[in-house]
């Protein structure tokens, strides 16, 4: 199953590369030491994140612990090269009763589905690249939002290439 693949790939992204850390007795400092990895889900961004809402396909965009303090955490297009996500398509829920675990698994999956298309298992870039859903919120479901944005990332770091056209 395609999908089992990526939330695979996602979970051994999300163990992370736990390196380690040494520390060097004459100048107590850490050496070799890996942060923990940003965990990219459907709880990394969401309809209501500043700025997320004005994205199109294509756009690509920094990490929000990235933002220059001027941006007021203010999400803004970059250029792709050097950027940490980029939006690869929307998909679009069907209508219900909000629930906030059925949204965010349905859109995982659909844009699982989407990400499988772009760059299919044995591809060239897939093992490049992972994805996240950034869903609706309930404030914006009552507001009568079904959309599910689809960002691809690279779990080693910025982009060298813009990841859609690399496909």
């Amino acid at each position: 199953m395609a999908v089992g693949v990526a939330s695979e790939r996602r979970g051994r992204v999300r163990a992370g590369v736990v390196a380690g850390c040494a520390l060097t007795a004459a100048t107590a400092v850490l050496v070799g030491c890996a942060s923990e990895p940003v965990v990219r889900d459907a709880s990394f961004l969401n309809a209501e994140s500043p700025g997320v809402l004005g994205f199109e396909n294509g756009d690509c965009f920094p990490d929000p612990d990235e933002l220059p303090p001027e941006n007021d955490g203010l999400l803004n297009t970059v250029e792709c090269v050097g950027a940490r996500n980029e939006v690869f398509g929307f998909v679009r829920l069907d209508d219900g009763d909000w629930d906030q675990d059925t949204v965010a698994e349905e859109g995982d999956r659909r844009c699982g589905e989407v990400f499988d298309d772009i760059w299919p298992v044995g591809g060239d870039g897939r093992e490049r690249y992972d994805f996240y859903p950034v869903p609706p919120t309930e404030a914006t479901w009552q507001d009568g939002d079904r959309d599910v944005m689809c960002v691809v990332y690279s779990p080693d770091g910025a982009f060298v290439v813009d990841p859609l056209a690399d496909r």
